[in-house]
């Protein structure tokens, strides 16, 4: 007889149907989701209105802030605890049996919950947005807003497919839990202790540009802040760019990853450690780096006027690699039965510190010595504090009236005279480093820098930016005691002779847009005039004036030495940005005092000026 049984029941029809029963078994749990939302988000809208306090979304205002970290914190915990529920059924023995004998394939089986999960999290998450919308669509700004929840849906679903990878690997929800939060923890410690700790040992390095999206690649939880606080919403930057690509590829790879391997789970390893072990070896070979190297670091610390503190350092690495593996099989085990097994990682971790530590005291290959020949440099940027400059640059937080100093103290040459002479300056700095640090190098360097200075020095700090005929970049800083004897006078020599004071402020007096102020203050009378749009009509005429003025006072040295009053001309830029310049001038800036003669005076204290200031 020919079977007339339907066959409306489809795989997908299957994954639906299942998908649909879970989330029904948990909504109760998602009706307190739901109001958790809606208590972080549109009830404090309501409040904002209330209270008359703005929510625009534009910068880190009010609702910016409340969207992007309370109401963020609570949709992606909770898809992170979701997800562990649901994926919660191939780690038990008895579910597998019952949840295996259903008429669906494991991998049909696995998208159903993955589903689950992602409508759980994402589909109150957008309604309850849209009704925060309403409440404030009159003033929010609807492009930040749309991107931040672009990016918060980003983040929930790279932490499904995170738990869900997990999730196959490990045998038991416990272990996939422990493993979410070490990975989450000692992924981004294991970076910034690559990345910083070379910043305390190698007398000029300079870290290289990383972004943060590297530095927490592998912790999903964070993704939304890196992606909303850091980032420009308003526009696809670069940084948008490479955060959203990184967290799309990283959701693709785990969703296929998980989707490979659970056909390949052995349904006996339920209630095991790991299902695979690879991941277990990954987290104990990192984590016992990390915690390796962090010992070595304080016994090396507390041991730095020793001559033996590298074998400090590598006493505390063993001890703080073996702790950490040997906790970590503890918890994973459930005991020490089997740890010799583990030697193995504990092994490993020893090669990995060492691999990272011999080279960073002995100098790193040749970096703290290395001086690029001038041939091979097409151009070089300099960047110097100058403690006795007659001059100040600043970017003005108009909020705060803070301004933050010396950060365009930049300028870069490309002709082969000036590449000579500054090759010449960095090789007797190189020369000189060997009287200031011991062999090998240790982790109080940045300290000895301080401690060797002379009270004297004029120049604290000089950075170096090569660019190289064939593309490649070298970069080096330094500063205090690694700047001292006749680098000091080398220094002040090359600031005479290659008018480096004056390519400064030229270069920063031609971002000036549009004038705003301009303030000079007398030193002999301590009173001044003060110039705005009110009393003086044409302020191009002063911006001319001073760029005339500054051509024709090259040696800026001379104008400090002969001061006789200052000038603080405050304007905004391209980015209509508000920047400042402050500069001692002498009698001949005589252009600048033409104009300000034909204003009428307006006394006021020599703290009129005032600006609270910072060095960035």
């Amino acid at each position: 007889m020919t079977s007339k049984t339907s066959n409306k029941y489809t795989a997908f029809n299957r994954c639906i149907s299942l998908m649909g029963w879970t989330i029904k078994k948990y909504k109760y749990t998602l009706l307190i989701y739901t109001i958790l939302l809606f208590l972080s988000f549109p009830m404090m809208a309501v409040f904002c209105i209330t209270s008359k306090v703005p929510m625009t979304f534009e910068g880190n205002d009010t609702g910016f802030i409340m969207y992007n970290a309370f109401f963020s914190t609570v949709a992606v915990s909770f898809s992170v605890i979701i997800s562990f529920i649901n994926f919660a059924y191939m780690q038990k023995k008895t579910s597998v049996d019952w949840y295996f004998s259903f008429p669906m394939t494991r991998r049909n089986m696995f998208v159903s919950k993955y589903l689950a999960s992602a409508v759980m999290s994402i589909v109150p998450v957008i309604l309850i947005s849209f009704i925060g919308l309403l409440i404030q669509v009159t003033t929010i700004d609807l492009s930040s807003f749309f991107a931040s929840l672009m990016m918060l849906i980003l983040a929930i679903l790279s932490n499904i497919s995170f738990v869900a990878l997990l999730s196959v690997c490990c045998g038991t929800t416990i272990d996939g839990i422990i493993s979410y939060c070490v990975i989450s923890m000692i992924y981004p410690i294991a970076w910034a202790l690559v990345y910083y700790l070379p910043t305390l040992v190698l007398p000029g390095y300079v870290p290289l540009d990383i972004s943060m999206t590297l530095l927490t690649a592998l912790v999903p939880f964070v993704s939304h802040y890196m992606g909303t606080f850091l980032g420009d919403l308003d526009q696809f930057t670069s940084y948008q760019f490479i955060h959203t690509g990184w967290w799309l590829l990283f959701t693709v790879l785990c969703t296929a990853g998980s989707i490979f391997l659970i056909k390949r789970r052995r349904t006996e390893s339920a209630q095991n450690a790991f299902a695979f072990n690879m991941p277990a070896i990954i987290i104990k070979i990192v984590a016992g780096f990390v915690g390796g190297v962090a010992l070595g670091l304080l016994f090396s610390v507390l041991s730095y006027s020793s001559d033996m503190f590298y074998l400090w350092f590598l006493a505390g690495a063993v001890i703080g690699a073996f702790c950490v593996t040997f906790l970590l099989h503890i918890i994973y085990a459930r005991g020490t039965k089997g740890y010799s097994r583990s030697l193995l990682q504990f092994a490993c971790a020893i090669v990995l510190i060492s691999v990272f530590y011999i080279p960073l005291i002995t100098g790193w290959f040749g970096y703290v010595s290395n001086v690029p020949k001038a041939e091979d440099v097409k151009s070089v940027g300099i960047y110097l504090y100058d403690s006795e400059g007659g001059y100040s640059l600043y970017t003005i937080d108009e909020d705060t009236n803070t301004g933050y100093n010396n950060i365009d103290r930049y300028t870069t040459f490309d002709d082969k005279e000036t590449i000579e002479d500054v090759i010449e300056i960095h090789q007797e700095i190189v020369d000189n480093l060997s009287n200031i640090y011991d062999f090998p190098y240790n982790f109080d360097s940045s300290n000895r820098a301080i401690i060797s200075m002379d009270e004297d020095n004029r120049f604290l700090k000089l950075k170096l930016n090569y660019t190289l005929n064939n593309g490649r970049h070298i970069t080096r800083e330094y500063e205090y005691g690694e700047l001292s004897g006749e680098v000091q006078n080398m220094l002040a020599d090359f600031v005479t002779s290659r008018l480096y004071d004056y390519k400064i402020i030229s270069n920063y007096v031609d971002r000036f847009t549009e004038i705003i102020s301009l303030e000079y203050l007398d030193y002999e009378t301590d009173t001044g005039i003060l110039v705005n749009q009110e009393n003086f009509s044409d302020m191009d005429k002063i911006l001319e004036a001073l760029k005339t003025d500054i051509y024709n006072n090259k040696d800026m040295e001379e104008s400090n030495s002969d001061a006789k009053g200052k000038i603080y001309i405050t304007a905004f830029d391209k980015y209509h940005k508000l920047i400042r310049l402050d500069i001692v001038i002498n009698d001949n800036f005589e252009n600048v005092m033409a104009l300000l003669s034909s204003v009428n005076e307006n006394a006021y204290s020599k703290g009129y000026a005032d600006l609270n200031t910072e060095t960035a």
